[in-house]
């Protein structure tokens, strides 16, 4: 589960924000929030405490906003590739596919299949 998590972060690093949808601060705390809230509705207690998780959804996401330093984000220093543009409509398309995921897609961490638009957000 902790490679799921870091997968979808990574896929979520952002650049400059010039059109509509999530800025890259808004997206990474999005996306922080709509994984974690996926992965405390499907997995157990048991389960949760096997992966390592924190006790709560919330310190789940706040754990991940830290780590991904989510506050720092902003059109100069979101995209690692500084020849990719960021696009801020299929940050929000990522963050709604990370919410409408199944148990099942979140369980196999299949994120590219679940979530297509997290892995074009910076092109």
């Amino acid at each position: 589960m902790k490679t799921l998590i870091a997968l979808s972060l990574f896929l979520l690093a952002a650049c400059p924000n010039d059109e509509d949808g999530l800025a890259p601060r808004e997206a990474c705390e999005s996306t922080a929030g709509a994984l974690c809230a996926r992965i405390y509705d499907c997995l157990s207690a048991t389960e949760l405490a096997r992966g390592g998780f924190p006790a709560t959804e919330a310190e789940c996401a706040a754990k991940i906003e830290r780590e991904q330093s989510c506050t720092t984000l902003d059109t100069r220093n979101a995209c690692d590739d500084p020849d990719e543009r960021y696009h801020a409509d299929t940050a929000e398309s990522c963050v709604l596919q990370i919410e409408g995921m199944s148990c099942a897609e979140l369980r196999s961490g299949d994120i590219d299949g679940a979530a297509p638009a997290c892995d074009r957000i910076c092109t």
